[in-house]
């Protein structure tokens, strides 16, 4: 007689849970951007940012990859498929729209940065219906105009304030987006395969390889100072282990539609870093594109129903 509720218990717990990570997740994925800046203020180039990020958080990847492997080794069954699929969306999604977005960065401000990346709950339900044949449902395009008129407000600011390098750096960080979307279109299967931990492991660990691959083709620079080192160990370890463990962990737990809902958290939370850290403008035309942005994402995120899988 207990067994209804008690399932009933469990699923409510597992959502609040989900829910928490992918809030927790959202914020600290806030401060990325501005850490950034004021990395790109000690001048240090984009890919250093990268192989030294990716550096300093290989080990936790590689150690929480092993872990989990020798936790399940008994019941764990993993297909090759899945690991080659694993190391590809990681390549895909990390290291191609993380070299997009940080590249990007050097030419917009943060905040114009974060609502473009931000758009990609859009992105993904496009993605989804053209390669995957998920309906669109209703709204869906009513939508996609409302967040795409809110970035246009501030990139119209941010235009007249910075000049024609802000359309360069928004076409990087759009591409950064894109990538992003076609990552969470595919990992959702794979995550319900392997867990939320070991697909995140493998998929970080593909993608620290491939930037510190690339960073030894292009030759080794110069190492950062010391606060430019501290500002990407924090980089590493704040905005970069714990979010992705967090979101893949929300994803499983809630699904990607739900996790984007509390993700619209972040955009806010940018801003207000921005403004207090690196002294961006908030304009009116920042607020109502914010505003603007972050209703179409939650409306479209809303009327996406998806199916719940268990964490791994």
């Amino acid at each position: 007689m207990t067994i209804g509720p008690s399932i009933s218990s469990r699923f409510e717990k597992s959502s609040v849970t989900g829910l928490v990570f992918a809030i927790v997740g959202a914020l600290l994925f806030s401060f990325k951007p501005v850490l950034i800046k004021l990395i790109y203020q000690q001048q240090v180039d984009t890919v250093t940012i990268l192989a030294y990020r990716m550096l300093f958080s290989l080990p936790f990847y590689l150690v929480v990859g092993i872990w989990v492997i020798h936790r399940k080794r008994a019941t764990l069954s993993i297909r090759a498929r899945a690991i080659f699929q694993a190391i590809g969306l990681g390549i895909v999604g990390y290291y191609g729209a993380a070299y997009a977005d940080l590249y990007g960065l050097q030419f917009i401000s943060t905040q114009l940065g974060r609502m473009i990346l931000f758009t990609y709950p859009t992105l993904v339900t496009l993605f989804g219906w053209w390669l995957l044949d998920y309906p669109i449902r209703k709204g869906t395009f009513r939508a996609l105009l409302i967040s795409y008129v809110g970035i246009a407000l501030i990139f119209s600011h941010d235009l007249q304030l910075y000049g024609s390098d802000v359309m360069q750096g928004a076409g990087w960080v759009f591409c950064s987006a894109v990538a992003f979307s076609f990552f969470l279109v595919f990992s959702k299967a794979l995550i319900g395969g392997l867990g939320s931990k070991l697909f995140t492991c493998i998929a970080m660990s593909s993608a620290a390889v491939m930037v510190l691959l690339h960073y030894a083709l292009r030759g080794f620079g110069e190492m950062p100072n010391t606060q430019g080192l501290s500002l990407i160990l924090i980089l590493a370890v704040f905005s970069t282990v714990l979010p992705s463990f967090f979101v893949s962990a929300a994803i499983s737990r809630i699904g990607s539609s739900r996790t984007a809902i509390a993700a619209c958290l972040g955009p806010v939370m940018t801003s207000i870093l921005a403004v207090w850290l690196l002294d961006e403008i908030f304009s009116f035309n920042h607020f109502i594109g914010l505003a603007l942005v972050v209703i179409a994402v939650a409306s479209i995120s809303i009327s996406r129903d998806e199916p719940v899988g268990k964490g791994g």
